[in-house]
């Protein structure tokens, strides 16, 4: 009898005849006032994203349209920052704005990716 579920191995969705969720990871890097880079760890959701400057601080992960559907998506970003504090915020079905700010007093500052890793997984 095969074993459709074990500890050591991915789940199977399959099995309990679901689809499986869809994943973007990737590792983060900016500096200067150039749009952050990126290294691709995995992706499943099928739509290659770009990376934009937006201003001081602020930078969006653009992927193609309706691919995050509201309710079935989580995005996290790690505390890997050079300096400061980072966040991120879904704001459509295809982009989410990502934010670093300074240590010292808090305002948006530049500079601050180094490596920090950021996942998105869509839910069926």
């Amino acid at each position: 009898m095969p074993n459709e579920f074990n500890i050591k191995k991915k789940f199977n969705w399959q099995f309990l005849g679901k689809k499986k969720p869809i994943v973007f990871t990737a590792l983060l890097t900016q500096a200067d006032v150039d749009a952050p880079t990126m290294v691709v760890l995995e992706n499943t959701i099928g739509s290659e994203p770009s990376l934009s400057y937006d201003g001081v601080g602020q930078y969006s992960l653009i992927f193609g349209s309706n691919v995050m559907p509201a309710g079935k998506t989580t995005v996290s970003i790690g505390n890997n920052i050079v300096t400061g504090a980072l966040a991120s915020v879904l704001s459509d079905t295809s982009r989410i704005n990502i934010f670093t700010f300074s240590a010292v007093d808090a305002t948006p500052g530049d500079s601050g990716l180094l490596n920090t890793p950021i996942k998105v997984i869509v839910y069926p």
